[in-house]
């Protein structure tokens, strides 16, 4: 028996995966002979420049599937209001029960101008219209699909149908990240359960799985 180097331990001892973590540290500090493929730009989470001087340092996304209408939050509709309960002749393709009626149904929370640049937002949500000035509000996008499963995937890929990469996977591969200790992509679902596409919505698509979610668990588990 003849003592182990500290690297050759690392070689031999754990069906070699400490010899992963070796050549991570090794690659991390320029000290490889050679670059490995993988750190070919845009195959790596090292932080890259943007086209235009950050303002921001991280990106926080919150999707809530199934919350309240945008009609019912912050996206008025005076016309709707002046046509409640009226029945609209063209034919729209429902999902609900009950919903065959065709009928229009308003809002039923009022709406009021928040802060100085006059934001109109529902009585429903003050503390938000508190910080109208401080926010920015977009009311141009829309989509004619009106299934859950479907808008779930469009408003990440822009694409109803899956296979494409969603928002997170690409300002991962744009930008990168500073902390190279933590995946760039964190998803922080309900611990409930899994949404109504799943993990659709933080999908890679055809960028590197190095790009795609990662899971963390968000609720203590006992073994």
């Amino acid at each position: 028996m003849y003592p182990l180097s500290r690297r050759e331990l690392l070689q031999k001892s754990g069906l070699g995966f400490g010899s992963m973590a070796l050549t991570y540290l090794l690659d991390s500090q320029s000290l490889l002979g050679a670059e490995p493929a993988l750190s070919e730009p845009g195959h790596d989470l090292k932080p890259r420049p943007s086209q235009f001087q950050a303002q921001a340092k991280a990106v926080i996304q919150l999707m809530q599937n199934g919350g309240p209408s945008q009609m019912d939050l912050f996206d008025p509709k005076p016309e709707l209001q002046k046509r409640d309960g009226q029945r609209h002749i063209e034919k729209v393709e429902m999902f609900q029960p009950g919903s065959e009626a065709n009928q229009l149904m308003a809002s039923p929370f009022e709406f009021r101008h928040y802060g100085k640049c006059g934001m109109e937002l529902s009585e429903e949500i003050p503390h938000i219209g508190s910080i109208a000035d401080d926010i920015c509000l977009v009311r141009s996008m829309y989509t004619e699909h009106n299934n859950h499963t479907e808008a779930l995937v469009m408003f990440h890929t822009c694409k109803i149908f899956p296979g494409r990469p969603t928002l997170g996977a690409w300002i991962s591969y744009g930008l990168g990240t500073e902390n190279q200790s933590l995946p760039a992509y964190i998803v922080l679902r309900d611990p409930e359960g899994y949404n109504t596409s799943g993990n659709l919505l933080w999908e890679n698509g055809w960028l590197p799985a190095l790009y795609r979610g990662t899971e963390f668990a968000t609720k203590e588990r006992r073994c």
